[in-house]
């Protein structure tokens, strides 16, 4: 009886532990591009390879959704265009769901098991 209980207690549990990384990180990261590309024109985001925003600043601050793919162009005044593809890996909070794959659903569809590579993206030319 003492092993059936036991075994019910780990069950609701770990249907009420859902989304640990959905919870601890969230489906958005803020991120800040820099770049050095002399004489710029324009820095362009795109995502999942539309243009989602442009500016002519050296720097930028984005709020980026962790389910879509973004890339960063610089565009000199040469014409020459600079990219960056922001990497993801999975987040370690990911990790929290154990076995529960109702947890590991929620993180994939949200996104909140992704985090990109760095707060901080450098476009840099040598």
């Amino acid at each position: 009886m003492k092993k059936q209980i036991i075994l019910v207690s780990i069950l609701i549990a770990t249907t009420f532990m859902t989304g640990c990384s959905t919870v601890i990180n969230g489906s958005k990261q803020r991120v800040m591009a820099h770049s050095n590309v002399p004489n710029m024109v324009s820095m362009k985001l795109y995502k999942n390879g539309f243009v989602v925003a442009e500016g002519k600043e050296e720097m930028a601050h984005y709020v980026l959704d962790r389910r879509s793919e973004y890339m960063i162009e610089v565009l000199d005044e040469n014409g020459k265009k600079h990219l960056l593809l922001l990497d993801k890996e999975i987040t370690g909070a990911a990790f929290l769901n154990l076995l529960n794959l109702l947890g590991w659903g929620i993180d994939f569809v949200s996104g909140s098991v992704y985090k990109f590579n760095g707060q901080n993206q450098y476009i840099i030319v040598k």
